[in-house]
């Protein structure tokens, strides 16, 4: 149907994180760059590498942020007690289905490499998927970076916390200064 891609990479019903970095590139195509974009979990991948990619934004928002997809590949890897190479197989698999080398994936690499907007991580204590140190981490390698810890809220119930809600408005809501005519305009009717 109209307004629908086309099957990704891995064929239909499927994705990988830099089909989804390019749908992001397509939507500021067709609509504009958007002054912020939110991601969550995996979700960051894609965003950062949009942004990696060239994505104009003047802020991010991460929430729950795997920062390390080689180290999951790892983790997947330990789980399952695989070779070394099984693993790297499974490494050049991914790689291949990515259509670039996993590295890249890796925010830690971006932030060293390329330039990027402000971001405030949102990451909370009690984060059972994605521990909250790797969050902490993050915010503070980050350039112009902010941490947001919660406590309790886990991997999902903070994104819909009211008060971290609230906390990514106002991080996201540029304040902008009256300009000097609004001033002056103001001062003459006061």
């Amino acid at each position: 149907p109209q307004g629908y891609a086309g099957p990704g990479r891995p064929g239909p019903g499927r994705t990988t994180i830099p089909d989804l970095g390019d749908a992001r590139a397509a939507v500021v195509r067709e609509h504009g760059a958007a002054p912020a974009v939110g991601a969550h979990s995996p979700g960051r991948a894609t965003t950062v590498l949009a942004v990696r990619d060239g994505l104009p934004v003047e802020r991010l928002v991460l929430v729950a942020a795997i920062t390390d997809v080689l180290g999951e590949v790892d983790g997947f890897a330990d789980l399952l007690r695989l070779s070394q190479p099984t693993r790297g197989l499974l490494r050049g698999m991914l790689s291949d289905l990515a259509g670039r080398p996993l590295g890249e994936l890796d925010v830690r690499e971006t932030v060293r490499t390329h330039p990027v907007p402000p971001a405030l991580v949102v990451h909370d204590r009690a984060d059972k998927e994605v521990p909250y140190p790797v969050g902490a981490a993050l915010a503070a390698a980050w350039p112009e970076g902010e941490l947001l810890t919660t406590e309790g809220l886990g991997h999902h119930r903070l994104l819909r916390d009211p008060e971290v809600v609230r906390a990514v408005v106002d991080y996201v809501t540029p304040v902008r200064e009256a300009a000097p005519a609004e001033r002056d305009l103001a001062r003459r009717t006061a």
